[in-house]
């Protein structure tokens, strides 16, 4: 992971590290904040991990992950988070809100992350030399 993706990782990782320190140790509760962030930030910030990980032990293979992948990953964190867990714990509640804050992560990540589909178009336009929107 380079440039700018580097930083949306790295501020992603701190908002989190703030906000778990907010609501725990200051007792700060802002239920849309509380409930939403974390779940909208894990699979970006999951995934980077991941990708940063691969990157270091295979710095020449291509470093994007494809849309399955990520696909895999939001279902896994959805039924994980919001069907077992639920069910094994009474201190957990699921919520379809979360599951549309995982797809959305993941969406963002695709987006973000993922160079192969934001800046295609505008790399194939640069490389034949096509000026304009």
């Amino acid at each position: 992971m380079k440039g700018y993706r580097l930083y949306i990782w790295i501020f992603l990782a701190v908002l989190f590290i703030l906000n778990q320190t907010a609501e725990r140790i200051f007792h700060f509760y802002y239920p849309v904040l509380f409930s939403y962030l974390d779940d909208i930030m894990c699979i970006p910030i999951i995934l980077g991990a991941y990708q940063v990980i691969c990157g270091l032990f295979n710095p020449h293979k291509k470093k994007d992950l494809p849309l399955k992948f990520i696909l895999i990953s939001v279902f896994s964190f959805s039924v994980w988070f919001e069907l077992i867990i639920p069910v094994l714990s009474p201190k957990y509640t699921a919520d379809i809100l979360d599951v549309v804050m995982y797809i959305t992560g993941g969406l963002f990540y695709y987006l973000f992350f993922n160079s192969t589909f934001l800046f295609r178009s505008y790399a194939n336009k640069k490389k034949i030399g096509i000026q304009g929107s």
